[in-house]
């Protein structure tokens, strides 16, 4: 053979070499582009939980302070509805008149042996008599 046609025989075979490397680099170009666009969904996806978790954690919060505010509220009556209105303190030994009021022993007693015309409640100025009243257990 002459050098030509073994020069073109050398070029025929590394153009051959040269498409099986293209063939095998874009085989793996296409691979690549596949891996990227599962890894883009799978982010897409991790995105998603994430603010699906964000946005529970907010509503779970604000559940915790509209709990908190009721809690509050509620020891709040409690604390009112164990106050004397009388004398304003804590009531001990309380009473519960007929008409639901709750005051201290102590007040009510001063009320209730006070003339018949005065024997009124004294948050809702409901006229009671002795037997209307009576120790409060809660």
């Amino acid at each position: 053979m002459s050098q030509t046609e073994e020069e073109k025989q050398a070029l025929a075979s590394e153009i051959a070499e040269l498409k099986l490397q293209k063939e095998a680099l874009a085989s793996e170009n296409e691979k690549l582009k596949r891996e990227l666009t599962e890894e883009k969904a799978r982010a897409a996806t991790a995105l998603e939980f994430s603010k699906a978790a964000s946005t529970a954690v907010k509503v779970k919060k604000e559940q915790n302070a509209q709990m908190n505010r009721q809690v509050q509220e509620l020891n709040e009556m409690v604390e009112e509805a164990n106050q004397c209105s009388v004398c304003m303190e804590r009531a001990c030994n309380r009473i519960l008149t007929a008409c639901g009021h709750t005051y201290c022993q102590v007040c009510i007693d001063l009320i209730a042996s006070s003339a018949a015309a005065q024997r009124t409640c004294p948050t809702c100025r409901k006229e009671f008599t002795q037997e209307h009243i009576g120790p409060f257990f809660g």
